[in-house]
């Protein structure tokens, strides 16, 4: 797939690729020795498009030493494009569960977008295994999921 025409005519304008620009934002916050909130923001930007994912994630402890987890939440994700219009695109449920270094997850996003009348309701099915690994300074923690 190429972005550029057949004939290679290009001009410098067309040839330019927008920069993008992308960020995240966690937290954890914890309601009681076994279950903290975890709100997340996840922004991107390229050119006149925009997506921003967030949602919060309840996490449970499974065991006293909080190394066995089970992470219950949902997101929304509002994009704005071209022509300046707002919409909510995709509504997000997952569930995960952390097993010492071992994370797993299921997320389902729901397609709300006037598009999906021409996806045929083609929603998407995500699976995510992540390891999580040592590290010797506890200061700096490894985000989980």
């Amino acid at each position: 797939i190429s972005f550029y025409p057949e004939d290679g005519n290009l001009t410098i304008e067309e040839a330019n690729m927008f920069m993008k620009f992308s960020g995240q934002l966690s937290a954890q916050f914890p309601i009681n020795d076994k279950v903290s909130l975890i709100p997340r923001a996840l922004f991107a930007k390229q050119g006149p498009h925009l997506q921003l994912n967030t949602g919060t994630n309840v996490r449970i402890a499974l065991n006293d030493f909080n190394s066995n987890a089970l992470q219950i939440g949902s997101w929304v994700r509002p994009v704005s494009n071209e022509d300046d219009s707002f919409s909510l695109d995709a509504l997000i449920f997952l569930v995960g569960i952390e097993l010492g270094n071992i994370s797993m997850g299921f997320s389902y996003d729901i397609n709300l977008n006037t598009l999906s009348n021409f996806n045929r309701n083609q929603n998407a099915i995500e699976f995510s295994v992540s390891y999580i690994g040592s590290f010797e300074d506890e200061t700096i923690m490894c985000p989980r999921f």
